[in-house]
């Protein structure tokens, strides 16, 4: 049975943070009132507002509290990372066991940071990365843990467009850009909705986060129809990769064999998958699917699993009448007089900070507020603080850090005020 759905209501004493709070020093949480709806800019957001231009775990017991429940004992804050270095657009970011981080640019360059912010260049794309959309370019790296010198990237490509999987070889300490193995192209109806999200699971599986393939309110019908792969969370097998055969189907996917459905669907019903990640502890996959008008949300992904687009946007029809509960519901819910495009997040073991120690953070890209969620209990959302810059992205380093990616300005991360 799905985990019943926990729609935000975040009700909160105070002011609201600095609106001219522009600079990089640390920002403290504070008690936030509802920002008023933000309209998205068509040069920042990652899903634009305007969208008329074109292995399996138990589900968590819904009826348990949550124990990140109450207020943290710690204020929470946010400083600059990596020397206060600026970055353009970073989505993606990896880190390495010499200490220096990957970060992916949008642009279509990765770059390996140290911690100071000296970086060089670790892979350069951009003669082949698509950027003539807002929500096209280079969206997501991963490494794969059994195959250290594989670097697995995910950008749009034009004439005529598609979203990309590639394998790259990494030599010598970076990776080799004429080294591409094509993995995965996907044909992609507009320039948004592209979700794309590379991440290896506790399986050693490879899992890709697709969309429903854009414009408003999916006029595909992509978000159900399991005979495309868009709208979809995939599952292949990498390892061995080669020209012949890219990848192979697990036996065990959940739509094997069964016809008219694409076998490396893991899961459905998706309109844009921006960000997903693994507890590395529960092996649960977590993900943040941006809605359309009204609703966001954050879901557990589970084998075989229909999250109901474009029949639900969050917990609630999105067009006429429905039955919620006929799909897999989110573990959280926020309306649009919270922000306007969810950013999901990562679960975080093992921090020294407690207000992250077993939770899951994630945040939303307008307003820049962040939450945090009981990773093992998930109950209601805790409103942790605000961000100055718009959220790309979260990510964890080896040592429990956790950053927050924005665009145009120093990579942040969660630090004690006090």
């Amino acid at each position: 049975m799905p985990p019943s759905h926990l729609l935000l209501a975040l009700v909160a004493a105070g002011s609201l943070l600095a609106a001219a709070c522009s600079g990089d020093e640390a920002v403290p949480a504070e008690a936030l009132t509802p920002p008023a709806p933000q309209a998205q800019s068509g040069a920042d957001a990652p899903d634009s507002a305007d969208d008329s231009q074109p292995d399996e775990v138990a589900n968590p017991d819904p009826g348990v509290s949550a124990s990140v429940s109450a207020a943290p004992a710690v204020t929470p804050a946010l400083a600059p990372a990596f020397g206060e270095r600026i970055f353009e657009r970073p989505v993606d970011l990896i880190s390495l066991s010499d200490g220096r981080a990957l970060v992916a640019e949008q642009h279509g360059v990765v770059l390996a940071v140290a911690e100071d912010g000296s970086a060089t260049t670790f892979l350069d794309i951009g003669d082949r990365v698509s950027r003539a959309g807002n929500e096209e370019g280079l969206l997501s790296i991963a490494l794969d843990p059994a195959d250290p010198d594989s670097l697995w990237v995910y950008y749009s490509v034009a004439a005529p467009r598609r979203s990309r999987l590639s394998r790259f070889t990494i030599v010598d300490g970076t990776a080799d850009p004429n080294s591409e193995l094509v993995t995965l192209d996907v044909p992609q109806p507009f320039s948004n909705h592209n979700g794309g999200a590379v991440r290896f699971g506790p399986d050693g599986m490879l899992y890709l986060g697709l969309g429903d393939g854009g414009a408003g309110g999916d006029p595909e019908g992509n978000g159900q129809d399991r005979s495309t792969l868009l709208g979809a969370v995939l599952r292949i097998d990498v390892q061995n990769a080669s020209l012949g055969a890219p990848y192979v189907i697990p036996a065990d996917n959940p739509f094997v064999g069964q016809t008219s459905i694409r076998p490396e669907i893991w899961a459905y019903g998706l309109r844009n998958p921006w960000r997903m990640s693994f507890d590395v502890q529960s092996g649960r996959l977590w993900l943040g699917d941006v809605g359309q008008g009204r609703f966001e949300e954050i879901d557990i992904v589970e084998r075989g699993t229909n999250l109901g687009w474009n029949v639900v946007e969050g917990d609630s029809c999105f067009d006429g009448s429905c039955n919620p509960n006929e799909f897999a519901a989110p573990i959280a819910v926020y309306s649009h007089d919270f922000g306007c495009s969810v950013t999901g997040g990562v679960v975080v073991r093992r921090s020294e900070l407690p207000f992250l120690d077993g939770a899951y953070v994630y945040g939303d890209f307008c307003s820049g507020q962040v939450w945090t969620i009981d990773a093992d209990l998930p109950g209601e959302p805790i409103e942790l603080l605000r961000s100055p810059r718009p959220i790309a992205a979260f990510a964890k380093d080896l040592d429990g850090n956790v950053y927050v990616l924005t665009f145009g300005g120093a990579i942040l991360q969660f630090v004690a005020a006090n």
